[in-house]
């Protein structure tokens, strides 16, 4: 099953990095994306942006390190290690690979990711991947519909919500792949985006 991404791996290489964080001061992890708050009318064409609660996951996870130039390649072989590891240990898998944006993207030296699958049980002890549980809560979410170099386009745009509205991101960006290259043609790629929020009160949005 790895070999299924390896010619068209996940590509969020070419989104932005951070300029500015506009979060909470007790927010204890990196923030890689968010951009300055600025009032901006979000595009009529902007893909559809929900509110929804998610459930907290149980999941096994690989850790890897990372670079601009690298990304696509490292992320194409931590998902077939992930993909490897729980088939070898008969791990019950219950949904699509998740990749996790926990540290913000650097030009300049590397950074780390997690890819990770929602599994049936919790595990001690593994080599190669990491059991805990990936946080629920209110996320924002949009899917994107195309392939993973138009990722940007969504990520602008939910960019831009975050600014016109005033809400708060507090976690890292998530990236759900719920079809892949070796399924679909390139151009019916579906990849759920989540972002973890704090909503702001009506005062704010109207200040």
């Amino acid at each position: 099953m790895g070999g299924q991404w390896a010619h068209s791996p996940p590509c969020s290489a070419a989104l932005p990095t951070a300029t500015k964080r506009t979060v909470r001061q007790d927010t204890k992890f990196p923030q890689p994306y968010l951009r300055p708050r600025t009032k901006r009318k979000v595009s009529r064409m902007s893909p559809e942006i929900t509110i929804e609660t998610v459930p907290s996951r149980l999941v096994a996870g690989v850790d890897f390190s990372t670079t601009f130039a690298t990304l696509p390649n490292d992320m194409s072989g931590a998902i077939g290690s992930l993909q490897r590891e729980t088939a070898r240990a008969a791990m019950e898998v219950l949904g699509p690979v998740i990749a996790i944006y926990t540290e913000e993207m650097h030009p300049e030296r590397p950074w780390n990711c997690e890819v990770c699958v929602p599994v049936a049980a919790a595990f001690t002890e593994h080599p190669t991947l990491r059991s805990h549980e990936l946080p629920g809560g209110t996320v924002a979410t949009l899917t994107h519909r195309g392939a993973y170099t138009g990722l940007k386009g969504a990520y602008d745009a939910i960019f831009e919500w975050f600014s016109a509205n005033g809400h708060t991101l507090t976690g890292p960006p998530r990236e759900i792949y719920l079809n892949n290259p070796g399924e679909v043609a390139p151009a019916e790629l579906l990849t759920r985006l989540e972002f973890p929020i704090v909503l702001a009160t009506t005062e704010h949005r109207a200040s």
